[in-house]
């Protein structure tokens, strides 16, 4: 149990600071995004009243390694870039950045480099003379910030997995040690949480019935074996393997069994070829009988199985007192034979 605590807690811990740590990052990334964006609006706003006041002037003095600056007449055409050939660049009417500028003073966009895994972040300024002055800086992807990253994530979700292995096990021992420390002979004294009281007030009513029930066993086996002690037939009961379940007196003086044999192999104390027949055939769940002579008597065993929801559970062997009647039938026997003999003697 301690162990499934232990495992339940550490991963849901895990599986928290996982989902915590991407919501964060992502709420932080779409932030300092938005953030971005408007620095860049502002930046780009300053540029075009610099080139309103000064012209390509400002634009061939300003210096910057991380900003591209586009300046774009209102046709599209390229006027000027710090980091292309216009004459190489296409005409940039149609993007999204430049159209809204001409429609409305500003624009901005965001477009993705699969080769430079980049974002684009376009800010657009339209002038009084109806040019357009842009802004572009690169913004890193989710994947490029967190392969940037990696290293500390890493050392961050060792840190809290072995936190979270420490803080599990602790938790898990203080759950299960009340658990543990129940003392069930005396479950009414203990104070416990009450969380467990359930557990507690259910191991009790069990306790109860069992008390019951083996009570009323008891009683039932008090009651088969004052029944059966005075019996002049033996009785035993056995389970399917041939243990012994109960025993009466005339059973046991006549297999010459000790008083104290419950549970032990019969087969172990009783060593007849007619027993071990007796029982083989009743474990198949059939009735066996056969006569066995036991010290100076005979006596008929009859050995029958006992059927529980259709399987063998017990075996319950008599054992029945047939001396007097085969004397009598000998004496019958031999009477019938002499009075055969005298009727033919001339």
């Amino acid at each position: 149990m301690t162990k499934r605590i232990f495992r339940a807690i550490c991963i849901t811990a895990i599986a928290v600071f996982i989902a915590a740590l991407t919501m964060i990052v992502g709420v932080l990334y779409n932030y300092f995004g938005a953030e971005q964006m408007e620095s860049l609006h502002a930046q780009a706003e300053f540029v075009g009243h610099s080139v309103e006041k000064d012209g390509i002037d400002y634009l061939n003095s300003f210096e910057s390694d991380n900003c591209r600056i586009t300046w774009i007449d209102s046709d599209g055409n390229v006027l000027f870039d710090n980091m292309g050939n216009i004459d190489e660049m296409e005409n940039h009417l149609e993007r999204k950045e430049i159209l809204s500028a001409i429609r409305t003073g500003s624009g901005e966009s965001q477009r993705y480099s699969t080769t430079l895994m980049e974002r684009q972040l376009y800010s657009a300024i339209r002038l009084k003379d109806d040019t357009i002055i842009r802004l572009s800086v690169s913004r890193h992807t989710w994947v490029s910030l967190i392969v940037s990253m990696m290293q500390s994530i890493l050392f961050i979700i060792v840190l809290v997995i072995l936190v979270s292995f420490f803080l599990a096990f602790r938790l898990a021992r203080n759950i299960t040690r009340p658990l543990n420390a129940l003392d069930l002979d005396q479950l009414e004294r203990q104070s416990s949480y009450v969380e467990i009281s359930p557990l507690v007030e259910r191991i009790l009513s069990q306790k109860k019935q069992l008390k019951i029930q083996a009570k009323e066993l008891e009683q039932k086996r008090e009651e088969f074996e004052s029944a059966t002690k005075n019996m002049t037939e033996g009785v035993l009961l056995l389970n399917k393997n041939g243990r012994i379940i109960s025993i009466n007196e005339t059973a046991r003086h006549l297999f010459g069994i000790r008083s104290n044999c419950v549970g032990e192999d019969l087969l172990k104390l009783c060593q007849y070829n007619e027993l071990k027949e007796a029982l083989s055939v009743a474990q198949s769940g059939k009735h066996f009988e056969k006569n066995l002579m036991l010290g100076e008597g005979s006596y008929q065993m009859n050995a029958s199985p006992v059927i529980t929801s259709g399987k063998v559970s017990g075996i319950a062997l008599l054992l029945l007192d047939v001396t007097e009647k085969e004397k009598t039938e000998q004496m019958r026997r031999e009477f019938t034979a002499n009075v055969s003999h005298e009727l033919k003697t001339p």
